[in-house]
């Protein structure tokens, strides 16, 4: 993503940068595509992406709590990415709510191995970030990572 971006509108963050929603509501994003709300101390307003890798302390956290606050203050687009599911969880803001749109997931080679050639055809192997037409993230290069 961050090669895609290059002299684009938006700039990734993944470095831990702070992001500050509200006077109460600062998180630490893994993903934030905020380009005019980056200052030198985090990020100050909803950024028009974020991305939340889970991890099994935060779960909860991120499909909740953040997920709410994330629509409230007006993201336009989240990823829950699930490195245990092989999955990303795209959800778009609507009237206010951040809306599931799709959910796509990797499998491994063994798993692929005993799908029917119908089931593998049908799987959906990448998906669009709705902020960028050309864009098309391949969960293969998501999950390379993950065994």
């Amino acid at each position: 993503m961050g090669n895609y971006l290059k002299g684009k509108r938006c700039t990734p963050i993944s470095d831990g940068a702070v992001m500050y929603l509200t006077e109460k509501d600062h998180f630490v994003p893994d993903i934030v595509c905020a380009p005019e709300k980056i200052q030198n101390t985090g990020v100050y307003g909803a950024p028009d992406l974020v991305a939340e890798v889970l991890s099994p302390t935060a779960s909860r956290n991120d499909c909740g709590r953040k997920m709410q606050t994330y629509a409230r203050c007006g993201v336009l687009e989240y990823w829950i990415v699930s490195p245990g599911g092989r999955s990303v969880e795209q959800y778009f803001l609507q009237d206010g709510s951040l809306v599931l749109h799709d959910i796509c997931q990797s499998y491994t080679a063994d798993f692929l191995e005993v799908m029917k050639a119908e089931e593998r055809a049908a799987l959906v192997t990448e998906f669009r970030c709705s902020l960028f037409d050309d864009l098309s993230i391949r969960l293969d290069d998501v999950f390379y990572w993950v065994k």
